[in-house]
């Protein structure tokens, strides 16, 4: 069974976003490991690593000019070009979508894929399903630059986004999302051994260093 490693070399998939599906994914089992109820903790780690994997499509990639070494941006544009050309889309969500087909996760996993992002926050609050929650939960603790509270996050999201594609609508809508964010957290951490404070690059980094072996 290959490494999610070896899936990220086939993919292609850039060093910077390797290493963010990988601290998402640190996040995620940190949660598990101190959660007392069974989870599904396998399934959510899988959808965890693989949950950005079209991400290329939606960077521009001239804001992080660090993130492109060695290889420039040349190189990464062509990169983009070509996932774009292979899945016949620029939708990332349904590259991802279609790369957890050819890895033949099951749909069980394919559904926790489709809990992640900011905009399923709201509905992730109303259920109980908690490998959703989690997975959705454990990306927006993760910033470009590490792990980071919630609020941060929120922060740091607004102002990235802020003038883009994927801008929210309005400051209202944001302010739900930011509400419905801190009520997910609530949720998780009412049942965990742990705080939200103790997720960190730090407590995370043993974690996210074993998971670079995880086998699919």
């Amino acid at each position: 069974m290959p490494t999610v490693i070896e899936i990220y070399q086939k993919y292609n998939i850039m060093p910077q976003l390797q290493l963010h599906q990988l601290r998402v994914a640190g996040v995620a089992k940190l949660i598990c490991d101190n959660f007392p109820d069974q989870l599904d903790t396998d399934g959510v780690i899988k959808a965890c690593l693989v949950h950005d994997m079209g991400n290329i499509l939606k960077f521009d990639l001239t804001l992080f000019p660090e993130s492109l070494a060695p290889e420039g941006l040349v190189y990464w544009e062509n990169v983009k070009k070509e996932i774009s050309q292979k899945y016949k889309t620029k939708d990332e969500h349904e590259v991802t979508r279609q790369i957890a087909k050819e890895l033949n996760l099951p749909t069980g996993i394919q559904d926790y894929l489709n809990s992640v992002g900011f905009l399923q926050t709201s509905s992730n609050v109303l259920h109980d399903h908690y490998e959703n929650k989690i997975c959705c939960y454990a990306d927006m603790r993760v910033t470009p630059f590490g792990i980071v509270s919630a609020q941060e996050r929120l922060a740091e999201g607004k102002k990235r986004y802020q003038g883009t594609s994927h801008a929210f609508l309005s400051d209202d809508q944001f302010d739900q999302f930011a509400k419905d964010l801190i009520a997910l957290e609530e949720q998780i951490f009412k049942k965990t051994r742990i705080t939200p404070d103790y997720v960190t690059d730090q407590t995370a980094a043993n974690i996210i260093d074993e998971l670079k072996t995880f086998s699919f």
